[in-house]
């Protein structure tokens, strides 16, 4: 009928046999205590979804109020949002609309719950919050008991590097070092160079082994000189930068680790879980003499 509206029951009750042809049948009654059932129509419910879902600073949640059944009128649902767990999201971090409530339009199944998140610029660890539902209007609409909730979380600030640099020996590696939300102050991130099959007589670490991206930025360079040696065709060499823990609470992303190698065969696909591949490309004979490095076509 188009009305949200609470459980509705009824009842049927059997009545007395009868013959359709009119033959009267004495041992034909009803059974005592099954001659009635009661049937139930459901209430209007509603509920939230979805849980678990992450954001980032300046971008808004989304959460669906669902309800059971459509209605013939708006049906309104207020609620609050708390932080939650060992890292909470505190007030300052929303704008909460005025009133706090999610409106389901007439005819509808569904409303949003859109919440800002305020960019603070500070880069800062995940924090968590939970939004609860309250009493929806009209009274007639109850809560599912099983979806009065839905949790949320503002993802952390991460300090990432590429996936891949290609240099020749003597030339200069640079890394490109990327902080997912820019920060208020400058943050200062320390790094190690670990020699694979290189050594450490192929680059020069700078020193102090650190990077910094200023106040309101999203990235920094590290720059890593390699050394052109005497030596002509050598293998593919290896070398590993490893980004530490940043001087704010920040943390390292998905890829955190930069390894430098030669150009020998084709350089490794880009992926998240693997580590940044920077090339330097190998010199080689030509005539008897060390000729010039070729071009870094596989990289």
């Amino acid at each position: 009928d188009g009305t949200a509206e609470a459980a509705e029951t009824f009842t049927v009750t059997l009545g007395s046999p009868e013959d359709p042809a009119g033959n009267t049948h004495t041992v034909v009654g009803l059974y005592t205590g099954f001659e009635t059932t009661t049937v139930s129509i459901g209430g209007s419910t509603v509920g939230l979804s979805p849980s678990g879902r992450s954001w980032s600073e300046g971008q808004s949640t989304s959460f669906e109020v669902v309800l059971s059944q459509t209605h013939n009128a708006d049906v309104v649902v207020p609620y609050t949002v708390t932080g939650t767990g060992s890292s909470p999201a505190a007030a300052a971090d929303f704008t909460l609309p005025s009133p706090a409530q999610a409106t389901i339009a007439a005819g509808q199944r569904s409303g949003t719950i859109s919440i800002p998140i305020n960019a603070d610029g500070t880069a800062e660890a995940a924090e968590t919050f939970t939004v609860t539902l309250g009493t929806p209007t009209p009274s007639s609409v109850v809560l599912d008991t099983a979806a009065t909730t839905a949790s949320g979380s503002i993802a952390a600030a991460l300090v990432t590097v590429p996936a891949g640099v290609s240099v020749s020996e003597g030339q200069t590696a640079s890394i490109t070092v990327s902080l997912s939300q820019a920060h208020t102050a400058a943050v200062t991130v320390p790094f190690t160079v670990t020699a694979g099959t290189a050594t450490t007589a192929d680059y020069k670490v700078p020193l102090p082994a650190q990077v910094t991206i200023p106040a309101g930025s999203t990235s920094a360079t590290i720059k890593i000189p390699t050394v052109a040696d005497t030596l002509a065709d050598e293998d593919t060499e290896t070398f590993t930068v490893t980004m530490s823990t940043p001087d704010v609470n920040v943390g390292a992303g998905s890829r955190s680790t930069a390894v430098g190698r030669p150009c020998a065969d084709k350089p490794e696909a880009s992926s998240a879980a693997r580590p940044t591949v920077v090339n330097i490309v190998r010199a080689r004979i030509v005539s008897g003499r060390a000729g010039p490095a070729p071009k870094a076509s596989c990289c």
